[in-house]
């Protein structure tokens, strides 16, 4: 489960840094609210949907499926 909340927390980080995270919704085809949950890593993409948030977010589909977890580590308070 931490892998999929290190996953969304890169995914929040790319989307806000190049200025998307509102197009997010648009093009996964879903509801704030599971953006929201995406961030959380609560909501699971497919390959093709990792593709295309990579393609918004103008990084590698590999740099947020294995981010590099400093800022994760310092900004990401784990409950368990």
């Amino acid at each position: 489960m931490s892998y999929t909340r290190e996953m969304g927390f890169a995914i929040q980080q790319a989307s806000k840094a190049h200025g998307v995270e509102n197009r997010l919704s648009e093009t996964l085809a879903i509801t704030s609210q599971e953006v929201q949950k995406l961030f959380k890593g609560r909501l699971f993409l497919t390959g093709s949907d990792l593709e295309k948030v990579s393609a918004l977010c103008g990084v590698s589909a590999e740099s947020l499926v294995n981010p590099d977890l400093i800022d994760y580590d310092a900004q990401v308070v784990h409950c368990m």
